[in-house]
């Protein structure tokens, strides 16, 4: 494993240029129509970051108990808000908070769908094949690893089916299900401890499940994106010093350091310009430098900076930046944050002017 450059500090702010704060807003996904997001038990789009004007898509109903999370931090000790978003190519929706499932049509009222996992996905760990099938991954606790971790298959939101199973003991959760936009190859990332932590595969949608990558923590990620044959990811580990990592996919062994970072590294974003962008986590760790999040960022010269950090609060929650999946449009990077200050719990609409 060659080792590179090591991260240049920047200031807070670095090269971003912000646009916008929405307070209590989870970014979720880019579609073709713009950006989704939710805020309390809505669903929103933004069609113009410039001029951002939120378009309802849908509003889960909640009980008159749940309105008690229009409160932030009720909202994030009880979940009852919308986490996690997907959209089909044919424009049906599945969403899901802490305990409950619903899927929409194109402009129609959500319905509840029976609950096919005892628990949600991590916020990549939900995915749509070439051939229009719907993936969603078990993210259990599974301390004592006695449960065996399943992802599913859907193909009209509505049905699930096991596509896969770990057996008990194998691994203690999926973090991700990430769709190569080069191949159509399924990634799937898993964890936690050095054996179970492993970049999978499969070509055949779950016909087989073939391992690429088993290194210990190094292959632990919960989210990667795919750049001119090659893998990209952050270690996701408080236990060893994280870095960010490179390896072509015709090539396992041949393994590169980027540089190092301060803390596990949990999500990943990239825009049309060009521009990559990884969030560190703070959480308890040995390899935990300190309590700041941060955003690095690939530069156009092909080396790393960090272009953002904030404090972790007083809550023992993990301090996390969340990037919407898929690319955004230019050279804008939107993220969410959650247990960091200042500006919990906001949406942020930027610029990088790196990129143009």
């Amino acid at each position: 494993m060659s080792r590179g450059a090591q991260v240049t500090p920047a200031a807070d702010g670095g090269s971003l240029e912000i646009k916008l704060h929405l307070p209590n807003a989870l970014a979720h996904l880019w579609c073709e129509d713009g950006l989704v997001f939710s805020r309390k038990n809505g669903v929103y789009l933004l069609r113009d970051l410039e001029r951002p004007r939120p378009e309802l898509v849908a509003r889960i109903p909640w009980r008159p108990l749940q309105q008690l999370s229009h409160l932030r931090i009720l909202d994030r000790i009880l979940k009852h808000g919308v986490l996690q978003v997907h959209r089909t190519r044919d424009g049906c929706w599945l969403f899901s908070n802490k305990d409950s499932w619903w899927r929409c049509e194109p402009g129609g009222d959500p319905e509840p769908v029976a609950r096919f996992s005892r628990t949600r996905p991590m916020n990549r760990g939900i995915c749509e094949s070439r051939s229009g099938a719907t993936y969603v991954a078990d993210y259990l606790f599974n301390a004592k690893r006695l449960e065996p971790v399943r992802i599913h298959r859907t193909r009209d939101l509505r049905t699930f089916e096991t596509a896969w199973e770990f057996p008990p003991g194998q691994i203690r959760h999926v973090h991700a299900l990430v769709v190569d936009p080069e191949d159509g190859r399924i990634w799937v990332l898993t964890g936690d401890d050095d054996r179970e932590s492993t970049i999978f595969y499969t070509d055949d949608e779950f016909g087989s499940l073939r391992p690429f990558l088993a290194a210990g923590q190094v292959s632990r990620a919960t989210d990667l994106v795919v750049r001119q044959g090659s893998l990209l990811w952050g270690m996701d580990s408080p236990l060893e010093t994280s870095h960010i990592l490179t390896v072509p996919k015709l090539r396992p062994d041949a393994l590169a350091r980027q540089c190092e970072l301060p803390g596990p590294a949990y999500y990943m974003a990239q825009n049309a310009a060009g521009g990559v962008y990884l969030g560190t986590t703070v959480e308890p760790g040995p390899a935990v430098k300190d309590k700041y999040a941060r955003i690095f960022a690939l530069r156009p010269d092909g080396g790393w900076r960090e272009v953002l950090r904030r404090r972790a609060d007083l809550s023992p929650q993990h301090g996390i930046f969340y990037f919407p999946r898929g690319s955004s449009p230019e050279n804008y990077l939107v993220f969410s944050q959650r247990a960091l200050v200042p500006r919990e719990g906001c949406l942020t609409i930027a610029r990088d002017r790196a990129w143009g």
